[in-house]
């Protein structure tokens, strides 16, 4: 893994200093959302959330993060209420800086700490299907 950052478990967080010092270095880390989601947008079990991208310094304290975002989740079937196996595996773009900004949606940075746990949790809880099936490609699990 020469080059690669990586972290299993806990929170990934670089503060804005560290983030000088390690640019386009890729990262992959593993975290466990189980508690956090669980009980909150209808998923009835998730395995390890695998995350891995890379970053890249825009300008003074503006940083874009490249993330994929990869897991196995059991939803309930929208119709039988059945578990139905599901496979998220997204990839995104996201934007942190220590300035808001009307022209952009953004990330603000707190406390001179880049945290991805929150930005991770919100883009599989928006990025869920509001119906599943079986027939629409889950399976039965």
């Amino acid at each position: 893994m020469c080059g690669i950052i990586y972290s299993a478990g806990g929170k990934m967080k670089w503060s804005i200093k560290e983030l000088y010092h390690k640019q386009n270095i890729p990262f992959e880390f593993e975290i466990d959302l189980y508690e956090t989601l669980c009980d909150k947008v209808s998923i009835l079990d998730i395995s390890l959330v695998i995350v891995s991208g890379t970053y890249s310094h825009i300008n003074y304290n503006k940083f874009k993060f490249i993330l994929n975002i990869y897991c196995s989740l059991v939803l309930p079937d929208s119709i039988t209420l059945e578990p139905i196996d599901y496979v998220f595996d997204q990839d995104f773009e996201e934007i942190f800086d220590i300035k808001d900004s009307n022209d952009e949606v953004i990330n603000l940075i707190q406390n001179d700490i880049v945290d991805l746990t929150k930005v991770v949790e919100e883009e599989i809880r928006v990025s869920l299907p509001l119906r599943i099936t079986n027939e629409e490609g889950g399976s039965n699990g």
